[in-house]
């Protein structure tokens, strides 16, 4: 099992390698290298020769694929980029609407016998009640998703996504399909406009965001929306290995026996397509998976190969994934949590409590680098909000869902007994709000000295992990966390910039339409105007 890691890891490096690091023109030489290293070692008979023969054929696989998934990516695309067409289109998703209300639906497009998955863009709300699998034709305005203001942009490409296109006239329908996965994605639009009908708009919003990932309104809530990300607990809304765990869980209470947890496999997967799947529920899916059939088919199932299995198939159908942030903070996480369970030996621990804490700090810490570039801040607080709110995550998700199916029969109970998770969503409403408005739940990257503890930080975690075996671990755990707590208070309290009596107002060279910045020691205040049309 460890051989196959090693290939996976050292694939997905190669992908990682040429995405952030390496110049274009490197890529192909590079692969050819590890190729004739693969043809050298082949020849020799020499300690460790298995090893080198995995890693440099991974790592030369792994730069043909990505030299050659960009080279067909840039060609199609140059095919469409910059024209105004004529094309048939099919449904990839459930139109949404943007944030000035216009429609967007994630399509097929066909040309030629070639595919090429776009955004439609639709101002007129033409496409309001599109479905999933309906394929339509209509004149599209096509540009490049994988560039904007001419230069690279690949958040789009990470979800598969090359093109963007504004449509021009009426849609015309000329069939539908009924794919497993189109009605799946049918039944996920009716799931949550039948939530609509049972809960409460608070509720509701809070739902359709922890059971399907569906945050359009969620960030329309503010003020909830900030503290669930000041205190850490913005990852219940995102679904992931939380979520695909409590799935399984629920479906196993009915039996232990293999067979059954074979077919609650099933279950899991069908979760996965209605929530989107997303790189976190592929990676959390695919490694339940492994687990499941390992223990079926009698062989040694280690946590290391489980993430590596689904991060090579990840960038293996996608190259451009490696760049999902998703992706990303969804096996930095896992990594942290497995990370701290390995040196802190949580499993012989009885407390739930301590673990969920543990867990949380984990996952938190790991993933702090990210969250520090991407969003400019780390919560401290994380790890205790989460004592208080994750034990009744799976009450709530559960009930939530249940309920919803129920009100499709008995509708007159279902709205009885909804008061059930109304009250816990006001309870997780209360208690992030709490946390939140303490002083120093969350530190931000204006901080010049929160790297350098988080590096700090990390460089304890290695300590201990070398040293608990020579030291006493209570000693070195207590010595550790004084160390860390005073230097966070010095991190805390240090001012983070020099006063200043000085204001200015800019304008931004944004590319179109107008932002204006205010700013005033440690404020700014942003106008951003916009535009009329988010395809102009």
């Amino acid at each position: 099992m460890r051989k196959l890691a090693i290939f996976a890891f050292a694939f997905a490096g190669a992908i990682f390698l040429s995405h952030y690091i390496l110049p274009w023109k490197l890529i192909l030489p590079l692969g050819i290298v590890f190729v004739l290293l693969f043809v050298l070692v082949f020849f020799l008979k020499a300690a460790g020769r298995t090893f080198f023969l995995l890693l440099f054929m991974a790592l030369s696989l792994g730069f043909f694929r990505y030299f050659l998934y960009f080279q067909n990516t840039l060609s199609l695309v140059s095919e469409f980029k910059d024209r105004e067409l004529k094309l048939s289109y099919t449904a990839l998703d459930n139109p949404e609407t943007t944030a000035n209300g216009i429609i967007r639906l994630k399509a097929a497009i066909y040309k030629d016998g070639k595919r090429l998955d776009a955004y439609i863009y639709d101002s007129q709300r033409l496409m309001a009640y599109v479905k999933p699998g309906d394929t339509m034709e209509a004149s599209l305005k096509i540009r490049s998703a994988i560039e904007r203001y001419s230069k690279p942009n690949y958040s789009g490409l990470s979800k598969g996504i090359l093109l963007r296109a504004e449509l021009l006239d009426e849609p015309e329908l000329i069939g539908s399909e009924t794919s497993l996965k189109s009605l799946l994605l049918r039944a996920k639009l009716s799931f949550l406009r039948r939530m609509e009908l049972v809960y409460d708009r608070e509720t509701n919003i809070f739902l359709k965001a922890l059971i399907m990932g569906d945050t359009s309104e969620l960030q329309s809530d503010y003020k909830f929306d900030t503290a669930l990300k000041i205190t850490g607990l913005r990852h219940m809304v995102a679904v992931s290995g939380l979520h695909i765990v409590i799935v399984y869980g629920f479906f196993i209470l009915f039996s232990k026996k293999m067979w059954w947890r074979i077919c609650s496999l099933c279950f899991v997967w069908l979760f996965a397509i209605m929530s989107g799947m997303s790189p976190s529920v592929i990676r959390a899916s695919a490694m339940l998976t492994y687990f499941t059939f390992a223990r079926f088919f009698g062989r040694d199932a280690d946590f290391i190969t489980s993430m590596a299995i689904p991060l090579m198939g990840s960038v293996l159908f996608n190259p451009a994934a490696i760049g999902s942030l998703s992706l990303q903070l969804s096996f930095l996480s896992v990594g942290g949590i497995s990370f701290f369970f390995f040196i802190f030996e949580l499993g012989k621990l009885k407390n739930k409590f301590i673990k969920i804490a543990a867990s949380s700090a984990g996952a938190l810490i790991f993933t702090s680098p990210l969250s520090l570039f991407y969003f400019g801040s780390f919560s401290l607080i994380s790890p205790i909000a989460n004592i208080f709110v994750l034990p009744i995550l799976s009450l709530l998700f559960i009930s939530g869902a249940l309920l919803v199916i129920i009100s499709f029969f008995l509708p007159s109970l279902a709205g009885i007994l909804a008061v059930l998770p109304a009250l816990l969503v006001k309870y997780i409403r209360l208690t992030s709000g709490f946390f939140a408005s303490f002083k120093y739940s969350a530190l931000y990257s204006q901080n010049l000295i929160l790297p350098y503890w988080l590096a700090l930080l990390f460089i304890c975690l290695l300590a201990f992990y070398f040293l608990k075996k020579r030291l006493e671990r209570k000693k070195l755990i207590r010595t550790m966390l004084s160390l860390l707590t005073l230097t966070l208070l010095i991190t805390i309290y240090i001012p983070k910039y020099k006063s200043s009596k000085t204001a200015s107002i800019n304008a931004l060279d944004v590319g179109q339409g107008l932002s204006v910045a205010a700013l005033s020691g440690n404020s700014t205040l942003i106008f951003d105007c916009g535009s009329i049309n988010s395809m102009k």
